[in-house]
């Protein structure tokens, strides 16, 4: 497999060790405490959201979500790996902007995409 050559565009591979899991939600933390993250009045995305917690284990930290119905925090994993994803496209480049990760729901469907925030606050 070769994610170069992705129909899509690029594809970048992601293995969910627990330092890669501590990586993103710990960066989605902090872009969110820094109001990087746009995310609409939908009840549904902001409790995926908040139900992504923060755990101390002997072997260190990790963060862990429920079982629901509706998933396993499926839209802040997406959120996060966008996140991710923006970071390092934007990093490599050597143009990282202050940026904004916009979530939003069309037919049911969580569609995220980057956005740039004109101003920062």
């Amino acid at each position: 497999y070769d994610p170069a050559r992705h129909r899509f565009g690029r594809v970048q591979l992601v293995k969910f060790s627990r330092s890669v899991v501590c990586e993103i939600f710990s960066h989605l933390r902090l872009a969110a405490e820094r109001l990087r993250i746009r995310v609409p009045a939908d009840r549904t995305i902001r409790e995926d959201l908040h139900s992504v917690y923060r755990v101390s284990t002997p072997g260190g930290v990790t963060y862990r979500a429920p079982h629901t119905r509706d998933g396993h925090a499926d839209r802040a994993t997406a959120l996060a790996l966008a996140l991710r994803a923006y970071e390092t496209v934007h990093a490599a480049s050597g143009a990282l902007q202050p940026a904004a990760v916009t979530v939003g729901a069309r037919r049911g469907v969580p569609r995220i995409r980057p956005a740039i925030l004109r101003t920062m606050r």
